[in-house]
């Protein structure tokens, strides 16, 4: 959420409101995602009900507070995150880099990231990740590991978890 709201002008503020609301309708949030201030437009990017085409469509965005906002909406794509990992703005990649929900494969291409603070970052997160996967994983069964590294490869390649599986089966 936005803490600094000053620079919305008045008449933009019930847009703002409007544009973080989850029952707000799909029409208008691809009509606010066109809406000419920036923090309106990064509201309709972290509201968690925004579609995923307007999501790819806001990771576009000049702005890069919107940006931001879609690398920490939970549910953009595996597509997505990908393409904002590349980011020229080293703040949209340091906020997929801190973010312990993005799979560990992500997070260990940005630990290669030429710049120094998202680097340590992703190596961070990378490592509180890991250490409770692996307080979590001593209990898991084989099978539970297959489904585990399933859906990770489902994450990371943009695929339903069939699809995945057919992956799997024909590798």
């Amino acid at each position: 959420m936005h803490k600094n709201l000053s620079h919305i002008h008045p008449k933009n503020f019930p847009h703002y409101l409007e544009a973080g609301l989850e029952q707000t309708p799909n029409r208008k949030l691809r009509e606010l995602a066109d809406h000419g201030h920036s923090k309106v437009r990064a509201r309709v990017a972290e509201n968690a009900k925004t579609p995923v085409l307007l999501l790819a469509k806001l990771a576009e965005d000049p702005a890069v507070e919107v940006r931001i906002a879609v690398a920490q909406n939970p549910a953009i794509t595996a597509a997505i995150r990908l393409r904002l990992i590349t980011d020229d703005d080293a703040n949209v990649r340091y906020a997929i880099a801190e973010d312990v929900t993005v799979p560990s494969e992500i997070l260990s291409l940005l630990t290669a990231d030429n710049h120094p603070y998202v680097s340590h970052r992703a190596h961070r997160t990378l490592e509180k990740v890991l250490a409770a996967g692996q307080q979590s994983r001593k209990k898991e069964s084989p099978k539970e590991r297959l489904l585990r590294w399933r859906r990770n490869a489902s994450t990371i390649l943009g695929r339903d978890g069939e699809s995945a599986s057919g992956f799997f089966a024909a590798g």
